[in-house]
């Protein structure tokens, strides 16, 4: 009977242990850094459309100013314009009074357009944010993990490497005592 080779196929178990405790210890420090890049490039995209989102609020309180400022007036060229319909040429005056109605109209319509565009990416943003919560708290149990993998792929890897250092040399001592005799 080999003797050696009796203790040989202990040495695969024992590499199987450094390998995988290897490998534990690795997939513990990238998996987690690779969550963390995606927590932050999701922060970074918040952020920026946050400014953006900020931006286009001053600008529609820019519009809405210039706005009330048009719809003054506005109110007054449509009191001369009613004042001078009682006086002269009905339908050309009629027909002016519907222009200046349906301009000011149309520009309350596309301010509403914006602030329902600015009401709708306000909504996407605050669910940008409690997803990056979430990610946040997963990334977090994802560190606990880690470093319990850490330990394990740690211990593994040390028991593994010492045992199979061990069973290496007593294969050796075997193989050259059978030599011998």
């Amino acid at each position: 009977m080999d003797i050696a080779n009796l203790f040989g196929n202990t040495d695969n178990l024992f590499k199987f242990l450094f390998s995988g405790g290897i490998l534990l210890v690795v997939l513990s420090i990238i998996y987690p850094l690779q969550k963390k890049q995606e927590v932050e490039l999701e922060i970074n995209a918040h952020n920026e459309k946050t400014k953006l989102l900020n931006n286009e609020i001053k600008c529609l309180d820019k519009d809405v100013k210039s706005f009330r400022k048009e719809t003054d007036i506005c109110f007054i060229q449509l009191d001369s314009l009613k004042k001078l319909r009682n006086n002269s040429n009905y339908k050309i005056i009629s027909n002016q009074i519907a222009k200046v109605k349906d301009d000011y109209n149309r520009n309350f319509i596309t301010l509403k357009d914006k602030e329902n565009e600015l009401l709708i990416k306000k909504i996407n943003l605050e669910f940008d944010k409690s997803r990056i919560k979430i990610l946040n708290k997963h990334l977090n149990l994802y560190k606990r993990y880690s470093s319990w993998l850490l330990t394990v792929g740690i211990l593994l890897s040390i028991i593994g490497l010492f045992f199979w250092s061990i069973s290496t040399h007593r294969s050796e001592k075997l193989k050259k005592r059978e030599l011998n005799e």
